[in-house]
């Protein structure tokens, strides 16, 4: 029988898969942090359509009432915009024309 004394053992086992687990931690950190940052700063959820009508403008309303989570005064506020597009240009109505740019600008901006 032979006695190995004062020799030190390699890393183990246990060390290699911790040292590789942090690693792989890091790289996935790394990773999503340069993804955001590629996205940009600030990047605007909902932008003005281009070409601006009844049509585009209506979606636009359409996908930040069903995407934004607005409270309920603002919520009513943008169903009477849009009933108010829908009127003025697919009904009967004959009143003032709505200014459908100051309109999606306006709800672009609250919305963001």
């Amino acid at each position: 029988m032979e006695a190995r004394y004062g020799e030190v053992a390699g890393p183990g086992l246990w060390t290699w898969l911790l040292g590789t687990a942090v690693a792989l931690a890091l790289a996935l950190g790394v990773r999503s942090a340069l993804r955001s940052a590629a996205r940009g700063p600030g990047e605007a959820r909902f932008t003005v359509p281009e070409p601006l009508s009844p049509f585009t403008v209506i979606g636009l309303l359409r996908r930040i009432e069903s995407t934004n989570g607005l409270t309920p005064d603002s919520r009513v506020e943008l169903q009477g915009q849009i009933q108010n597009i829908e009127e003025h240009y697919f009904g009967e109505a004959d009143g003032t024309r709505p200014d459908l740019s100051e309109i999606a600008q306006t709800w672009v901006q609250r919305a963001t």
